[in-house]
């Protein structure tokens, strides 16, 4: 018996970019999907989009929200499935890609189900495969080593994890997947699949794109949660590692001339009790 598998799609103002996405999950023919788009209270033409497909949603709202991770707590407390994940406005599913989840969920009940994310750049057309790699609480906490790599669209989990875990950090506004992931790892294997499940696209709106600077200072800070699940460490070691890996990404920023994420970088930097 295949699980139920239940996607939310939160939205905001991207109707260019929505109905691709609807049109990705229900074109899945999977028996088992529920799928729920949590809008906040857009003013372009999503809500007109919505209401086209609406009839294939499990529940949608189009309201204000308190951004993304509010709009993902609202879906995920409604899902009745045994999978969960979200698939924001902007992605899309594989073709194929519910199946490959559903069977390899059925032979390994309980683990997050990890695939491929085809990553596509608007602005150059180009395109290249995501791999996952070294998902375990150790690797994604020790984010200067670059052991791991975690891209949010190909990763399915169970939802006792994600209960379990606490849910979603309505605090955190970019790197809450990362956040809620390291929690899930800390009871819940991982299973690998070649399978490209997702595709991501990265556009000049884009959180990846337009706020760097910003997402890459929250995800140091979302390490720092976690460092007491590291082995035995020294703080002060930790706190120098993490010193050199700012320095570092502070370079590259400047080097890709891009001084408004370099400056929120080294204003992290200089509040790490290392330097300070």
């Amino acid at each position: 018996m295949l699980p139920k598998i239940s996607i939310v799609t939160p939205s905001y103002n991207q109707g260019h970019f929505l109905k691709e996405c609807i049109e990705s999950i229900h074109s899945q023919k999977y028996p088992y999907l529920e799928h729920f788009v949590i809008d906040g209270g857009s003013t372009d033409d999503s809500l007109d989009i919505i209401k086209t497909y609406a009839k294939y949603f499990k529940w949608w709202v189009s309201e204000p929200d308190r951004g993304q991770t509010d709009a993902l707590r609202k879906g995920f407390e409604r899902a009745s499935g045994e999978i969960l994940n979200w698939i924001n406005s902007d992605d899309a599913l594989c073709a194929g890609a519910l199946q490959v989840v559903g069977e390899l969920y059925e032979k390994h009940p309980g683990a997050v189900i990890a695939g491929g994310v085809l990553l596509y750049d608007e602005r150059t057309e180009e395109s290249r495969v995501l791999s996952q790699r070294s998902l375990t609480v150790t690797d994604m906490v020790e984010v200067w080593t670059g052991r791991s790599f975690y891209s949010q669209p190909g990763v399915f989990f169970p939802k006792g994890a994600y209960e379990k875990a606490g849910g979603l950090d309505v605090s955190l506004r970019y790197c809450m997947d990362h956040d809620l992931m390291v929690r899930i790892l800390k009871t819940s294997p991982v299973v690998y699949t070649q399978a490209v499940l997702a595709k991501a696209r990265q556009h000049p709106h884009s959180k990846t794109c337009s706020q760097l600077g910003p997402m890459i200072v929250e995800g140091t800070r979302v390490s720092r949660r976690y460092w007491c699940d590291l082995p035995a460490t020294a703080t002060r070691r930790l706190h120098f590692k993490m010193a050199c890996h700012l320095a570092r990404l502070i370079a590259g920023r400047l080097y890709h001339r891009a001084p408004r994420d370099a400056y929120a970088l080294a204003k992290e930097l200089l509040l790490n009790p290392w330097i300070s």
